[in-house]
Parts: structure tokens; C-alpha cells; sequence
């Protein structure tokens, strides 16, 4: 462990030892909004989980209809980024516009929106 060294004077007069980094756990789930917004290609879409747990993230469209599936299952505790490349569940490209994207883990359902550009 490595130790803090405070010099006064020239001497060496306390040796105290360093606070251990302690990562802590998110006490609720957050999302964030996606970056770029609004996106060309690509854009991130990033969440915090306070536990392991079964976490979908899904895109919609304006009128409500699913475009695309991020992620449908566990994941662990922590902060994540998933990235959608503008593209539906069958790889076509989608058009410019407004869209929806929805978190849904236990206990916690939040929807954003962002903006494609061509």
C-alpha cells in the first residue's frame, strides 16, 4: 500500500497512510441521454444498474413501434454503454427522425428521446 509522505520544514514529519480507492455501487439506476444526440452514424447510449439484473434497452419509433433491441437479458452491476448504428433488428438503415429509447430493469423503467440526421 502506498503511504503519504507530509514534509514541513524539510523534515519528514507524519507518515500516513493512503485511502484505498473503493469503487461504490450505484444506489439506483440511471439513464443518461445518448451522446452524440443528435447522431449521424452511430450514437452511445449509456445506463448505471445499482445490481445485477435482467435489463432490456430498446429503440422505438414515433408512433410508438419497436425498431430495434439492444440488449434482452442480465447484466452485472455498474455503469454500461450499448451503441446503436441507426439500424433495425433486421439491418436496414432508419430514416431521419425523432426516436425513443427505453431501459427497463428491476424496478426501473426510464424513456429518452434522440434525434437521427442523415
Amino acid at each position: 500500500m502506498p503511504d503519504e509522505l507530509t514534509i514541513t520544514g524539510g523534515l519528514a514529519n507524519i507518515i500516513i497512510p493512503a485511502q484505498k480507492q473503493v469503487a461504490l455501487k450505484p444506489a439506483v439506476a440511471e439513464l443518461m441521454q445518448n451522446s452524440p444526440n443528435p447522431f449521424r452514424g452511430a450514437t452511445a447510449l449509456r445506463f448505471v444498474l445499482p445490481a445485477q439484473g435482467h435489463v432490456a434497452l430498446q429503440v422505438f419509433d414515433l408512433s410508438g413501434r419497436l425498431v430495434a433491441t439492444l440488449h434482452d437479458g442480465d447484466l452485472p452491476a455498474g455503469a454500461h454503454t450499448l451503441d446503436w448504428s441507426g439500424r433495425d433488428d433486421t439491418g436496414v438503415s432508419t430514416p431521419a427522425g425523432f426516436y425513443f429509447y427505453r431501459l427497463t430493469a428491476p424496478g426501473f423503467v426510464e424513456t429518452k428521446k434522440m434525434l437521427r440526421v442523415k
